[in-house]
């Protein structure tokens, strides 16, 4: 009797996947990504946004684009954009002096 097929990954795992560089991950690891996310595209457009967020902040030159990114992520009108607090984090940056752009408005 040949064993059980494991089950589905645990929500931690596929926080870890999305949260990990592409280049990082295991094949096995890429394809149950891929897979996870081809089957939920609210699931594929937060994580599109995650990463997006991850390249804007390890590269110091992009990192004027987090308000565009901000607004672009709440335009996606998905309830974890939503859950971002967006207007907080305005808020913040605004308090710390970070001047905002024309599209923040």
């Amino acid at each position: 009797m040949p064993p059980p097929a494991p089950g589905p990954p645990k929500p931690r795992a596929v926080t870890a996947w999305i949260m990990t560089r592409p280049d990082q991950l295991g094949d096995t690891q890429q394809a149950a990504l891929d897979a996870i996310l081809a089957a939920s595209p609210e699931l594929a457009s937060v994580a599109a946004s995650v990463r997006a967020f991850a390249v804007m902040m390890n590269e110091r030159h992009r990192r004027r684009q987090l308000e565009p990114w901000m607004n672009d992520a709440h335009a996606t009108g998905e309830p974890a954009a939503h859950n971002l607090s967006l207007r907080s984090v305005k808020r913040l940056l605004a308090a710390a002096g970070v001047r905002r752009t024309q599209s923040g408005a």
